[in-house]
């Protein structure tokens, strides 16, 4: 038998004997260090953190913080624990002074559970067990100790499994059987406390149990069409990989590839690198999953079974590309405008009447931009990928809304004729030409006049003549002079409306992805909770009316919760205060409804006050909230100073505090549930950007955020 003490001893006044009672307590009762001493099995443990311990008595679980622990400890282990309660950001939890291990006993009995059930948040630190199919299996070489990562489908839905203690030639039988994993609960959430997604933790595989396995040979089951996927069929199990075959049209080693056979199109997303030339003939194996508009394989792997020819386009028009998705087509279009970002390259393109979009992603060359002005003709060939529309009520037939062709290298795209000739630049050019032919006239004339001095009644009659022809070259010059005015003014009109266009088609790009994501982390696990309360209430309502009323008001709060974040979402959308102020001011009204009496905030600017795209700016505030934010909430700061400096190639915001500060190095992030820093790195990407963050314990944080203004300039304010 071991001791292990750390810290002094707590009084005992009240101690609280069980997880289910610290459990019982709010996170502020917890934060109290309420004494505890209890006994339980250790159900997970990480050697490697050595802070990283869960136990369980009875039916309940609990996360157990102690310095210094044992190595020797394992899970199965019977121990007596002493220490106080603290609150972490989810659930109550226990930090422990003294540890005794006092036996061994086989793990607890797992609690059968649904995704339904462990998603809900309910279920923190249980021994639990559920049934799945494996989708994914890799050994993650970046975690000490090593861990075997399984990505596991359960009633349509997917989780994680992490494995310390493996074999490493497991993973490839477990790809596609169909198993059941008994492993202690871990939720990962967000900064206010709530949770968006789960991982399951095993010490050891042999905490999965494989009930079906998958076939020896995968490659050996029977082809399927692919316009078969999820198509009606009777008796048929969904949920398992399939086999298809066809010829290569387009790859991206380790992200996508799509391939036809001979009813249509299809993508198959992958993660496996290798060599592949256009119009190879592959069997690729994959699980069926939702695409844009069509289905496509998901989590898929591929060999080359021949060579082949190259596959020939299918000419088509944007009217006619919906029915080509994932199709290699070829298209003709008019350039309205390009645009260069980080992750990809875009052309925004025309044909008839209708708008669409091609995309050359990074890391596969790049668009030559210049050379593809506005007017320019040209024809493309890539992937067809058709994007789904909203579903009607009274629909139930998907519709497609638009597409955008997929380009394999900058090769895909063909200039069939450039822009038009007839520019401002020509136009200067042609009346500078224009005046030095006049001068040279002028002098020629002259010349000849003065030779002919002899006859002065011819001089006279040259005299008047180039007086006249000067006159003549004078109006035509000042027609000239004002068509080029009108054309030039034409010409801004229409610069001005392209890159309002591409500001607009970017914001709302980025804020689709983002209220996608809001509403996926917030809203939806709080109605899965809203659910499960009210079928709790409808089942008890009549044998225990108490327990029932219990579950509808906890109904009531997930509601209440639902309201306020989809108020947030909706409000995030675009910072009102950026509608009526410039940025500095929406900053500084920003920061005071943050911080409160308090704290003393300084928010100044320098430079001349420039107007931003609506992307940057709305960018830029959210940083600055989220730096003043950490500021009063982790800084405890009582100075903030946020100062905006506008050059004439920059713009530069620094937000620096006199707080307690912390050790860069040891920053919690996404993995921890912590999202503020990181989410400010994605904006700062997103804009182009470079952000810098320094601060030591005591001494404060600084944090400058530097973009570049050459594509988020609008104009200048006027003084």
């Amino acid at each position: 038998m071991s001791v292990l003490t750390g810290g002094l001893p707590t009084a005992v006044a009240q101690e609280l004997t069980s997880i289910a009672a610290v459990r019982a307590l709010t996170l502020e009762e917890a934060d109290e260090s309420r004494p505890v001493k209890l006994r339980g099995v250790v159900t997970y443990y990480n050697p490697a953190q050595k802070i990283d311990l869960v136990l369980q008595d009875r039916d309940n679980g609990i996360f157990v913080e102690f310095e210094n622990l044992d190595p020797s400890i394992a899970p199965g282990d019977i121990v007596e624990v002493s220490g106080t309660t603290f609150s972490g950001v989810f659930a109550q939890n226990l930090r422990a002074e003294r540890f005794t291990i006092v036996g061994k006993s086989p793990l607890p009995e797992p609690r059968p559970s649904s995704f339904e059930e462990l998603a809900s948040g309910g279920l923190d630190c249980r021994f639990v067990e559920i049934c799945g199919i494996v989708r994914r299996a890799l050994v993650d070489r970046h975690q000490k100790p090593e861990r075997l990562m399984l990505e596991v489908s359960s009633g349509g839905q997917r989780f994680s499994v992490w494995i310390m203690n493996f074999d490493p030639a497991l993973a490839e039988r477990l790809v596609d059987a169909e198993v059941t994993i008994r492993g202690v609960c871990f939720h990962l959430f967000n900064e206010q406390g709530q949770t968006f997604a789960f991982r399951l933790m095993l010490a050891t595989d042999r905490q999965v149990r494989i009930d079906k396995p998958a076939p020896l040979d995968p490659y050996a089951v029977s082809e399927r069409p692919a316009n078969s996927l999820f198509r009606h069929a009777t008796g048929e199990v969904l949920g398992h990989r399939i086999k298809v075959r066809g010829k290569v049209l387009a790859y991206f080693p380790g992200e996508a590839l799509w391939i036809r056979d001979a009813t249509q199109g299809l993508l198959i997303k992958t993660a496996q690198e290798g060599t592949l030339r256009l119009g190879d003939e592959v069997e690729a194996l994959g699980f069926p999953s939702t695409g844009e508009f069509n289905p496509c394989l998901a989590d898929g792997s591929f060999r080359v079974v021949s060579s082949g020819a190259l596959p020939k386009p299918i000419a088509i028009t944007a009217a006619k590309a919906f029915p080509k998705d994932g199709d290699l087509v070829r298209i003709k279009a008019t350039v309205i405008n390009g645009l260069s970002q980080p992750e990809q390259d875009i052309l925004l393109l025309k044909d008839g009447s209708t708008l669409f979009r091609a995309t050359l992603l990074r890391g596969h060359g790049a668009l030559p931009l210049r050379d593809l002005g506005s007017g320019t003709q040209v024809e493309l060939t890539g992937i067809c990928a058709v994007t789904a529309g909203d579903v009607q009520s009274f629909m139930t037939r998907l519709k497609p809304e638009s597409f955008r062709v997929v380009l394999r290298s900058p090769h895909d795209v063909a200039v069939v004729a450039p822009a038009p000739w007839f520019t401002r630049e020509w136009v200067v050019r042609g009346s500078v030409v224009l005046a030095v032919l006049l001068i040279v006239a002028l002098s020629w004339a002259l010349f000849w006049a003065l030779l002919g001095s002899r006859k002065n009644r011819q001089l006279r009659v040259q005299v008047a003549a180039t007086k006249a022809a000067e006159d003549e070259l004078q109006k035509a010059h000042d027609g000239l002079e004002l068509r080029v005015q009108q054309r030039t003014q034409e010409l801004h009109a229409q610069t001005t409306a392209r890159q309002e266009t591409e500001v607009r088609f970017a914001a709302i790009s980025t804020e689709r992805a983002r209220l996608a994501r809001e509403l996926h982390d917030s809203l939806e696990q709080v109605l899965t909770g809203t659910a499960l309360q009210l079928n709790a209430a409808s089942e008890t309502i009549h044998a225990d009316p108490a327990a029932a009323s219990e579950h509808i008001e906890i109904a009531r709060n997930l509601m209440r919760q639902t309201r306020t974040e989809v108020r947030r979402s909706v409000w995030d959308l675009r910072a009102q205060s950026l509608e009526t102020h410039d940025l500095g001011q929406a900053l500084q009204k920003a920061a005071h409804h943050l911080t409160g009496s308090g704290v003393e905030l300084l928010v100044t600017t320098s430079g001349q006050t420039l107007r931003l795209t609506d992307v940057l700016e709305n960018h830029l505030l959210r940083i600055g909230q989220e730096a003043v934010t950490n500021a009063v909430k982790h800084g405890k700061a009582g100075q903030i100073l946020l100062h905006i400096d506008f050059c004439s190639d920059k713009v530069t915001m620094t937000v620096e505090d006199d707080g307690c500060g912390f050790d860069t190095n040891a920053v919690l992030g996404v993995a921890q549930g912590h999202f503020g820093l990181e989410g400010m790195r994605e904006r700062v990407k997103r804009i182009g950007g470079t952000l810098a963050l320094g601060s030591t314990p005591g001494g404060g944080t600084k944090l400058i955020v530097e973009t570049p203004l050459v594509p988020h300039l609008l104009e200048t304010y006027s003084a």
